[in-house]
């Protein structure tokens, strides 16, 4: 369910937006938090394997990243993974930041 992050009109969403956007609702895509974040934690755009690679790996392991919700392929990427991950019998580790976590308590 998408719902709307009530301060939309404040500074902090002025500042967000001069910093490279923000939704201003969750339980949504938006692929200019992807590449806005990857400045920060890769130093730029950066490629990387295709899901179906986890077939050779032992180990995955996702940062705050749920495919089911965060991607628009209705679910494909999230099957893809799991089929993946089930060929190669890996271990799977979803990290999930004290935000997420924040907010899915406050959703309660």
């Amino acid at each position: 369910m998408t719902r709307s992050w009530p301060p939309g009109n404040t500074l902090v969403a002025r500042l967000m937006n001069c910093c490279g956007g923000y939704l201003n609702h969750y339980g949504d895509y938006s692929s200019a938090q992807i590449a806005e974040g990857l400045n920060y934690t890769y130093g730029g755009w950066a490629d990387g394997n295709s899901p179906s690679d986890i077939e050779n790996s032992k180990l995955v392991v996702l940062f705050g990243n749920n495919p089911g919700e965060t991607r628009m392929s209705g679910g494909g990427v999230t099957y893809y993974l799991e089929q993946a991950r089930q060929k190669s019998n890996a271990r799977m580790i979803h990290h999930r930041s004290a935000l997420y976590r924040h907010r899915c308590r406050a959703r309660r």
